[in-house]
C-alpha cells in the first residue's frame, strides 16, 4: 500500500500530464473560425477563435446554465450546433455576424473580452 507522500506525487504527474495534453489540444486548429460574444450582466464581450470546439466547450462549461452568463458562437464549422451542447449557447453562422464584428482582430477581441 502506498503512503500519502506517494500518492500525492502520483496526483502531481497526474496533474502535469493532464495540463500538458491540454495545452496541446488546445493549440491545435480545426480550420474552422469561431467568433464568440459573451453577454453578461448587461455588457458584451466579443472575441475570435481561430482554434477547436474543445476550448468553446471548456467556455460553455463555464457559463454553464446561463445563469451568469450567455454564449452566442458565429461560425463556419457546419457542425458546430451538434459538437456543442449547453443552456447558455447559441449558434449563428459567420454570415449572421453583425456587420461591425466582421473583421474582429484577435488583439480587439482579447481587449473586449478583459474590459470590464
Amino acid at each position: 500500500m502506498k503512503n500519502l507522500e506517494e500518492l500525492k506525487a502520483e496526483l502531481e504527474t497526474a496533474q502535469q500530464a493532464v495540463y500538458a495534453i491540454r495545452t496541446e489540444i488546445q493549440s491545435r486548429a480545426d480550420g474552422f473560425t469561431y467568433v464568440v460574444c459573451i453577454l453578461s450582466y448587461g455588457s458584451k464581450h466579443w472575441q475570435d477563435y481561430h482554434i477547436n470546439t474543445f476550448v468553446l466547450q471548456e467556455l460553455c462549461h463555464e457559463y454553464g446554465d446561463g445563469y451568469d452568463g450567455l454564449v452566442h458562437i458565429y461560425s463556419n464549422n457546419p457542425k458546430l450546433a451538434e459538437e456543442l451542447n449547453a443552456g447558455c449557447l447559441t449558434t449563428f453562422t459567420l454570415e449572421e455576424l453583425p456587420e461591425n464584428k466582421r473583421n474582429v482582430s484577435r488583439t480587439e477581441g482579447l481587449l473586449n473580452f478583459i474590459k470590464p
